[in-house]
């Protein structure tokens, strides 16, 4: 049985299997991958359907008649059951394209200064994820976005993979959301687990172009965005954005 399989979905088995083999796409590295899989030879992975792939990307053809059977064969040493498998695995979640974009994250500081913490952060489709990557101060943190019971969630680590937090906002069913609303969780510079109230605000600028800055919530009224305006009464009381262990005393606990 033949089937019309799209160049792109093609680029991310051969991926997958350069990654899983440690190979690079060159003679050696077909070699090594043909003799893991039986069916398979050197000459048909090669020429056949690397070979067939290239030349119809260069004549701008986005699909390529192949066998079944023998893709079947190839994504099964990748533990997917089927091609179909694969193909169910690579596919996008349509939802979660309307959300690429660039934003700032905004959270209120985690102590009693009034103070809002601005991240320039970008969300874009990397091959079959679409991720997100926030630029702090210090660090950079990257995580894959998922929708989970009408919200998106994030695991984001730092590219030194020293700290990391996870982000959950509510999206529900609303189509391209100029803001979002979220709650943060993760571990402060001191160690303690906290937490609180996060938000993705929309922006036109290009990501390279946005800045990181602390905004003193007082100011806010003055500022020349409307939005941030509105921000000050959601960020205003420190109780009602972070959240911190706090003591057990009162319940007779010896903590």
């Amino acid at each position: 049985m033949n089937i019309e399989v799209p160049i792109q979905e093609l680029d991310l088995m051969f991926k997958h299997l350069t990654d899983h083999f440690n190979v690079d796409l060159e003679k050696a590295g077909f070699l090594t991958i043909a003799d893991a899989i039986e069916n398979v030879d050197y000459r048909y992975l090669s020429e056949k359907l690397y070979g067939q792939m290239t030349e119809a990307r260069k004549k701008g053809i986005p699909e390529i008649n192949l066998r079944l059977e023998k893709l079947n064969a190839i994504v099964e040493h990748l533990g997917f059951k089927s091609f179909m498998d694969f193909q169910n695995y690579i596919k996008i979640n349509p939802q979660l394209m309307q959300y690429v974009g660039h934003y700032y994250s905004l959270i209120r500081k985690n102590s009693k200064d009034s103070e809002i913490l601005q991240s320039p952060v970008k969300i874009e489709r990397e091959e079959h994820l679409v991720r997100l990557t926030l630029k702090g101060k210090d660090r950079r943190y990257t995580g894959n976005l998922e929708i989970q019971d009408g919200c998106m969630t994030c695991l984001m680590r730092s590219e030194e993979r020293d700290k990391s937090f996870y982000h959950v906002y509510r999206i529900g069913k609303i189509k391209n959301p100029r803001i979002m609303l979220g709650i943060f969780a993760g571990a402060s510079s001191f160690d303690e687990p906290i937490g609180g109230r996060c938000i993705l605000l929309k922006q036109d600028n290009d990501f390279h172009k946005l800045i990181n800055e602390k905004l003193r919530i007082e100011e806010l009224d003055n500022h020349v965005d409307q939005d941030y305006k509105q921000l000050r009464q959601y960020f205003e009381k420190y109780e009602e954005n972070n959240l911190s262990l706090g003591n057990l005393n009162d319940y007779g606990l010896n903590i």
